[in-house]
Order: structure tokens, then sequence, then C-alpha cells
């Protein structure tokens, strides 16, 4: 059974329409960044995101004009948020997920997300 990839751009069945996947190490969204990922929505996908099981983050119903000009956003080109060409890049990130840890839950033994993103940028 292979897994599926969800990053990178697919094209829909819809005609003309591309949905987008991007990763989110560690699966962690700062406010600042919520913003600026809800602003790239209303921009391309008709202000609709969907969040996946792998933590990560689609972007349905792009229309194929717009996604070139969706993969230049600045948010896609700082070094953390990121868009996949292929299935071979960003290997450990791409598949690393993590429980939220005991910052945000209460039985967690360990703190996760800075250890995963300390694995993911050394």
């Amino acid at each position: 059974h292979k897994k599926r990839d969800i990053l990178g751009v697919h094209s829909q069945k819809q005609e003309g329409l591309s949905w987008v996947g991007i990763n989110v190490p560690a699966g962690r969204i700062l406010p600042d960044e919520a913003m600026a990922l809800a602003d790239i929505a209303d921009k391309y996908s008709q202000g609709e995101i969907r969040l996946t099981v792998e933590q990560n983050v689609i972007f349905p119903n792009v229309n194929n004009t717009k996604v070139s000009e969706l993969l230049q956003e600045p948010l896609f080109n700082i070094g953390y948020y990121f868009i996949p060409k292929s299935d071979k890049d960003f290997p450990l990130s791409r598949g690393l997920v993590s429980c939220t840890g005991s910052q945000f839950c209460g039985v967690a033994l360990i703190e996760t997300k800075n250890r995963e993103q300390n694995v993911i940028f050394p």
C-alpha cells in the first residue's frame, strides 16, 4: 500500500483547476502564519483551506493560470513552509508528524514540536 502524496501541485477533476499541498514542518502554524495562509486562500482558492491528517495544508480549486503566482508567495519562499516540486523533495519533513507535546497537552511527557523543528532545521 503506497502512502498518498498530497504535497505539491495536483490537477483536479474539474477542468482548469488544481489543488496545492503545502508542507507545514512539525505541523505548527503560528497566528501570523495562519493569517497569511488565510490571505493566500482568499486570493487563490476562494477562501478555502483544508488541513490534513499529516498536519499539512491544502489549497483546493486554484485556477491553473494562478498556480505559478501562488508558488511565488513570500510565505512559501522563506525557508519554512514549502511546496515540493517532486515526491523526492524534503523526504524527512514531508513525512514527519508529532503529537502536540507537553507545551499543549497535559498528559505529554516531553515537548515535541520544537524537537521536530530542530531535526528538520538543525
